[in-house]
């Protein structure tokens, strides 16, 4: 029985970025200021209010922390928000 054999070639070299420190938090500050300004152009222009609705199905407490979390985000965005 003859096998084939696969010549083995080097690896490339990956070029090798330095690592930059995000910071998280006004990363997210920065986007939801972008989105607070979005909003209220949007409803200058005559559009109506956008809306976040949530459909909660039972009663758990990671998912309950998570909807608090996303209106607090959205009421200060300038979002309307039904759960």
């Amino acid at each position: 029985m003859v096998t084939a054999v696969q010549e083995v070639t080097a690896v490339p070299e990956v070029p090798t970025a330095a690592a930059a420190l995000m910071d998280g938090t006004a990363l997210a500050e920065a986007s939801l200021e972008a989105t607070r300004k979005a909003v209220v152009a949007w409803i200058f222009n005559g559009h109506a209010q956008p809306r976040l609705v949530v459909m909660v199905a039972g009663a758990n407490a990671a998912s309950a922390s998570y909807i608090r979390r996303k209106r607090a985000a959205a009421v200060a965005c300038g979002v309307g928000v039904e759960v």
